[in-house]
């Protein structure tokens, strides 16, 4: 999708935050959209820690779900993308995200096509993440964050689905992790080369890792709330959705990073963390 706004100025003429999230609050304003003065400061601090970091120029999408509004949830804080289709709808909750429906037709198109829109996220180069504030101890058959195009290519998120976590980035064999207690919290799938990694909740030592050379990136845009699987819906999921990105490797020390960014700064702010 394309981006908004621009290098226009906030409502009021000035604005004294970042540049980066002066643009962002003028394209929500532009689409119709209000950014309060304490989530243009909850954005500006977590935007000002991610380039603080390092960090803001490895991502190419990073979705704020959990925030005032739908226009805000739309528009990723790092370049400006829109999502892209929103159809059942899913249920949005301000300051939570967007929860799905395994039974209907609940789904969010991201929009992102790793083979076409990655700049950050390459073949051998590249992470997904999601931030769920679903309390579920009980494995659900579904996909999180998914894409599977006709080649079986596939970046995938499957959290505690099946009593497994399974993580798929630009391959076509499932790394099956060790199940969690919970899949609420902060996941991230990385890989760099062959080596893949499934981390939660910023720990540096990841619940599953293993070797798998890539196949190629995606031709499907990546799917929310379930798997665009070639151009179809399926394994739909009932888990929120708070935070959504896409970008380049992400190492272990990357993580632990971004979870005192998010969860310990961002989400915590709105009082919506769940570690």
């Amino acid at each position: 999708m394309g981006l908004l706004g621009v290098g226009k100025p906030a409502a009021g003429g000035g604005c004294a935050l970042d540049t980066s999230t002066c643009v962002w609050v003028a394209a929500v304003q532009a689409a119709g959209g209000t950014v309060s003065a304490g989530q243009q400061t909850n954005v500006n601090t977590l935007i000002t820690g991610l380039k603080s970091a390092g960090l803001f120029t490895t991502l190419d999408r990073l979705w704020l779900f959990a925030s005032e509004n739908t226009f805000q949830a739309a528009i990723d804080i790092i370049g400006l993308h829109v999502l892209g289709t929103i159809t059942g709808p899913p249920t949005f909750t301000a300051s939570q995200g967007y929860t799905g429906d395994a039974f209907g037709s609940a789904f969010i198109d991201s929009g992102f096509i790793p083979s076409t829109s990655g700049v950050n996220y390459t073949l051998n180069n590249a992470s997904i993440g999601v931030y769920n504030r679903t309390n579920r101890t009980f494995s659900q058959g579904a996909s999180t964050i998914s894409a599977l195009d006709g080649s079986s290519n596939a970046s995938a998120l499957q959290i505690f689905s099946f009593s497994f976590n399974i993580a798929q980035i630009n391959d076509n064999n499932p790394m099956l992790a060790t199940p969690p207690a919970n899949a609420q919290g902060f996941w991230i799938a990385s890989r760099s080369s062959n080596a893949r990694a499934l981390y939660q909740n910023g720990n540096t030592t990841p619940v599953g890792s293993d070797t798998q050379t890539p196949s190629a990136l995606p031709s499907v845009s990546i799917g929310l709330l379930g798997r665009n699987n070639n151009g179809s819906l399926d394994q739909r999921s009932n888990d929120e959705l708070a935070i959504v990105l896409m970008g380049r490797t992400l190492t272990s020390g990357n993580v632990a990073t971004l979870s005192t960014l998010i969860n310990g700064g961002y989400m915590t702010s709105l009082g919506t963390n769940v570690y």
